[in-house]
């Protein structure tokens, strides 16, 4: 992200170097002087590296990450509740973050406080698509969706009626259905990976979503290959530059494979390895290839991932790999 208030020449020497600034800020700092961050972006730029601030997570279930520090600015991410975010630079009321993906963007300070420390991994996650965490039959205590992780709390494991005690990482205790809940492990092969896309068929589709309230389709594919244990960029312009290439013809496809449009890449979606094309556009969906002459024509790139796993790094919503699911 490049800060609106850098000079033209420098903004124009900054589009030059070979730095994605949708994981990178570069900027006007307090005494004048432009910094940049990460490390590479200020190598690249020749400029001071900003000290990033405290490691910071987000009390709020989903919150929007925008372009600009306002509310009436676009929406290009969505931070999920207790992901661990690198505070970047702070204005009133607004942090500008890294996210766990490295993507930079503001969100409000009304839902950050300092990261907590780590909680360890989880016991459970939460399967279904949306649901909630009872502290009673009628009281909620906190929204969930698919991949939220739970851990038994400290006094132990209670259990009641077919129900379980659990908290979320935020500290929220309360009551969810054994049926609503799976272990805490990765997808360990495509045809489970499948079975959890088909799982969230119908989930509308939301620019800068990134959960089952709603995606955009690089969200889709990013919390999709989350849950095999893999990280996966933000965006599918990204995203295209991760794992091997395959070829353009579907024959060779693979489910799982993630097939891409345009150029640079617009669109993106797994192939089902059986001609048809697993991605959100309106809503999840599976579509036959055949029925998507137009999209088709737009294909730029055909990319298997799956031999990333195991290049994953730690956080609460990362699904750990273990030498036995590799």
């Amino acid at each position: 992200m490049l800060d609106p208030g850098l000079d033209e020449v420098t903004r124009v020497r900054a589009l030059a170097v070979a730095v994605d600034w949708r994981n990178a800020w570069a900027g006007i700092a307090d005494d004048g002087a432009v910094l940049a961050w990460p490390e590479s972006a200020a190598s690249a730029l020749a400029v001071g590296l900003l000290q990033p601030g405290p490691e910071l997570q987000s009390s709020s279930v989903l919150e929007p990450m925008r372009r600009e520090a306002r509310h009436t600015s676009e929406m290009i991410s969505e931070i999920r509740a207790a992901e661990r975010l690198t505070g970047l630079r702070q204005e009133p009321s607004w942090w500008l973050v890294a996210g766990e993906d490295g993507y930079v963007g503001w969100v409000h300070d009304w839902v950050l406080t300092v990261a907590a420390g780590d909680p360890g991994p989880p016991d459970f996650r939460y399967s279904r698509p949306s649901g909630t965490l009872w502290v009673s039959d009628h009281r909620a205590a906190h929204p969930l969706f698919s991949g939220t992780p739970l851990w038994i709390p400290e006094e132990g494991l209670a259990e009641r009626g077919g129900f379980r005690l659990l908290r979320t990482v935020t500290g929220a205790e309360g009551w969810i259905a054994d049926a609503e809940l799976e272990p805490a492990r990765a997808l360990v092969d495509t045809r489970s990976l499948l079975n959890f896309l088909r799982g969230l068929f119908g989930v509308p589709y939301r620019w800068g979503g990134r959960s089952p309230l709603g995606f955009d389709c690089s969200g889709l594919v990013q919390f999709a290959a989350q849950r095999c244990g893999v990280e996966l960029p933000r965006d599918a312009s990204q995203q295209v530059r991760c794992g091997e290439p395959v070829d353009r013809d579907p024959s060779a496809w693979e489910a799982g494979d993630l097939v891409f449009f345009g150029d640079p890449a617009d669109h993106v979606g797994f192939s089902d390895g059986r001609g048809g094309l697993l991605h959100c556009r309106g809503r999840v969906r599976m579509d036959p290839l055949e029925d998507l002459p137009r999209l088709m024509s737009r294909i730029s790139a055909v990319r298997r991932w799956w031999g990333m796993r195991g290049e994953t790094r730690s956080g609460s919503w990362t699904a750990s790999v273990g030498p036995d699911q590799v």
